[in-house]
């Protein structure tokens, strides 16, 4: 899983850039992840979309305090997909299901994902803390 394909630094740059453009880094980060605890909580499906890049969204909502959504992890994604500063985990997270969303894959389980060497490996992400969750929803809707 080391050998994935991922956005470098300078590809999260301009995403970077846009989301300091009024406001610090701290503030930044208070405001995405409250923005992503209300995401989640509406429809807990949608960690589908972020793919292996879930682990580290999830990862980041869990060093908040935040263990509504379960405290499992898939360390071993994290450790493939680990920029070692959280703003590059969150916006390569951000990048990757806004993209998903865009090709209409949305809540798709399923990702294809590129590795270094051309090859490309298929990769189902599953959760069981959030499809529990999604099912609790649906019963108490």
């Amino acid at each position: 899983m080391t050998n994935i394909v991922k956005p470098t630094e300078a590809d999260l740059a301009p995403l970077i850039t846009e989301a300091l453009e009024k406001q610090t880094l701290t503030q930044w980060k208070a405001k995405y992840i409250a923005a992503l605890d209300r995401f989640f909580k509406s429809n807990p499906l949608r960690c589908r979309s972020y793919g292996p890049w879930w682990w580290l969204v999830k990862k980041e909502l869990i060093a908040n305090g935040n263990f509504e959504f379960g405290d499992d992890l898939d360390a071993e994604w994290v450790e493939a997909l680990d920029y070692g500063r959280l703003e590059l985990n969150l916006l390569a997270a951000h990048g990757y299901a806004d993209w998903r969303f865009e090709n209409g894959a949305g809540h798709e389980p399923l990702h294809t994902l590129e590795l270094a060497s051309g090859e490309t490996i298929d990769y189902l992400i599953a959760d069981t803390d959030m499809e529990q969750r999604a099912i609790a929803k649906r019963i108490t809707q």
